[in-house]
Formats: structure tokens, C-alpha cells, sequence
């Protein structure tokens, strides 16, 4: 069993947040909203609007001055804090 296995959660959240990611990604060049993704993913919306939060504070996503929401025009580099140090 790995690790992520051991730890409760985050392969379920690992998996919401790939679910999440190809939803957005099919609606790539259009708004859409919170209740749209959350009828094709099935999250609920405080789930989904916390992710949808995240992505937009990590520039994948926009988010529009109605609360709809697009697919950045491209997703942001890694930047060299976020590597392990010793690397």
C-alpha cells in the first residue's frame, strides 16, 4: 500500500481534483458556472467552490465579475520554492 493509500484522503481528493481539472478543461474556451461543473462532476458546491478558488489563486482559472469561470490561457510554471530542498 502507498502512502497516499495510508493517508485517509488524498487519493480521494487526488481523484476530485483530476475529475475537476478534465471538466474545466472540456469547457476550455467558454465561461461556465459553479452549478454547471457541479452537475458534471457531482462535487458539491462548497467542494467545488473551494477548488474552483484554489485554481484561480494559482492562475489556472479566471473568474468573471458574475462568478462564472475560464480556463486560464496557460497554466502557470512551477516556481523554484515550491521543489524539496536538497534538490
Amino acid at each position: 500500500m502507498s502512502s497516499l493509500d495510508e493517508s485517509g484522503g488524498t487519493m480521494e481528493s487526488a481523484r476530485r481534483t483530476l475529475l475537476l481539472l478534465r471538466v474545466v478543461n472540456g469547457r476550455r474556451g467558454r465561461w461556465f458556472s459553479l452549478s454547471e461543473v457541479a452537475h458534471a462532476t457531482g462535487l458539491p458546491n462548497g467542494t467545488l467552490h473551494r477548488y474552483l478558488n484554489l485554481f484561480v489563486e494559482e492562475g489556472i482559472l479566471e473568474r468573471s465579475a458574475s462568478l462564472k469561470y475560464a480556463v486560464a490561457g496557460s497554466v502557470p510554471p512551477v516556481q523554484a520554492e515550491n521543489k524539496q530542498q536538497g534538490e
